[in-house]
């Protein structure tokens, strides 16, 4: 029986021990529980606060495609502006070159009237030194038929005088 006694004695012994040892594993896992209580706070609030900086993320996404939505309406418009130019450019250019055109036929009638009176020009010189040539000479012939004019007018006079002195003498 002492055995006995010995032997129950010692498996209290490591009963006792082993029931300390799960005390001390308890009281572990008791710390390790409060520890991951305390860190699956601290996740929740992390959470929490990812949660909270996903929505204001989610929220800033939001603005941005609205952004990038207002920025695509204004390329296009852009784009048909920029399209608007070009042809009204493009319209430019052509009136451009048709003035260049316009401008180049009269250039061409301008040269043509100044050749044209020129020449116009020249033969009316020729026609005025004919003309003055002439004037010359009815001016000679003039001066020589005025002075004729005054002889004959000089002999009419004395003319006049010889046959108003014949009538007077016939009279008498």
């Amino acid at each position: 029986m002492e055995q006995m006694l010995e032997r129950i004695l010692s498996e209290l012994q490591v009963l006792r021990s082993d029931m300390q040892d799960l005390k001390q594993g308890q009281e572990r896992l008791e710390s390790d529980v409060g520890g991951l209580k305390e860190g699956q706070k601290r996740l929740e609030t992390d959470v929490a606060g990812l949660k909270e900086g996903q929505k204001r993320l989610e929220s800033d996404v939001a603005g941005l495609k609205e952004g990038q939505k207002r920025l695509e309406t204004d390329v296009g418009g852009l784009k048909e502006g920029q399209k608007r130019l070009e042809t009204d450019v493009a319209a430019l250019k052509q009136d451009v070159n048709d003035l260049n055109k316009g401008q180049e036929r009269l250039e061409r009638k301008t040269d043509l009237v100044i050749t044209e009176m020129r020449s116009h020009f020249k033969h009316i010189e020729t026609r005025l030194e004919s003309h003055q040539t002439i004037f010359e000479v009815v001016s000679n012939e003039m001066k020589s038929i005025r002075i004729d004019i005054e002889y004959l007018s000089g002999k009419t006079g004395k003319h006049d005088t010889e046959i108003h002195n014949l009538k007077k003498r016939l009279q008498s």
